[in-house]
């Protein structure tokens, strides 16, 4: 039996050949996001465990990206933001993104892929439900409350349970005036609670006319859906913006034609209202 391609971008980060869903595994990863809502969280906990001298996994695998919400107070925000600051130093970070200087360029999720740090066949963690969105690349992203993280910025190794797939095939012309928004309104209203725990794959003739910030949105819905993850499979224009923001090497994994799903969905396109 083959595999999804979660599952073998799992598989790759946990060192195994093969894997199946519901198998504990210890994944190596590739990029842990988290900007001023929890980062001085993950930080007072990675102190606390690893000691005020800890130093992290590696260095370019943090990503720290303030800006993600509205401000609760000037107060506030300058602490947190100064706590982050102060962090970066110590450790060295190349991978901070101050809102108070031209290097800034928006919140999280649209400096990650446009930073280069969405890349296929990794593995990026992210404390905001939202990082689901970045799979559109072709990676496997999901969120992860303040102790995984900090468990992550010391180790650089996280620990999950191998999720089933479900896979969402939409075919066909979208009706005029029917957006992403639509498409996702329509796929909750159908799938329901049968997304939650499961590893969202999007394929089909109308995922592959969406372009990436459209396909990000699409990913997004796993976050609405309970779900742990969302993926859309590398192909040629993934490949060309990727290639374009970073000249990391990466692996592209895709699912076999054998692979094993809980589920399969087919939609045509023109049904969406």
């Amino acid at each position: 039996m083959g595999m999804t391609i979660t599952e073998y971008i799992l598989a790759h980060a946990a060192g195994q050949d093969a894997i199946k869903p519901g198998d504990k595994i210890r994944v190596h990863v590739d990029v842990l996001l988290t900007h001023e809502v929890r980062g001085p969280e993950v930080i007072d906990i990675f102190k606390r465990e690893f000691g005020a001298d800890g130093r992290i996994f590696r260095r370019d695998g943090v990503v720290i990206i303030p800006g993600h919400e509205a401000v609760p107070d000037e107060e506030t925000y300058r602490r947190r933001l100064a706590a982050i600051r102060e962090f970066v130093e110590e450790q060295g970070l190349p991978y901070f993104y101050d809102p108070d200087t031209t290097d800034y360029i928006g919140n999280c999720h649209q400096a990650l892929p446009k930073r280069g740090h969405c890349r296929p066949g990794e593995v990026l963690f992210g404390t905001d439900p939202m990082t689901c969105q970045h799979g559109a690349f072709g990676l496997f992203a999901s969120g992860v409350g303040s102790a995984g993280a900090a468990a992550i910025m010391g180790t650089g190794i996280y620990g999950l349970t191998v999720p089933p797939s479900l896979k969402i095939e939409i075919n066909g012309k979208l009706p005029e005036n029917v957006g992403t928004e639509r498409i996702i309104a329509n796929l909750l209203e159908d799938i329901g609670g049968a997304a939650a725990g499961c590893a969202l794959e999007f394929c089909g003739s109308t995922v592959e006319k969406l372009g990436l910030a459209e396909r990000m949105k699409l990913c997004g819905m796993a976050a609405r859906a309970g779900a742990v993850s969302a993926i859309v499979a590398l192909d040629r224009k993934t490949l060309e913006y990727v290639k374009g923001r970073s000249n990391k090497p990466f692996t592209c994994f895709f699912s076999d034609p054998d692979a094993e799903y809980r589920e399969t969905r087919i939609y045509q396109a023109e049904k969406f209202r």
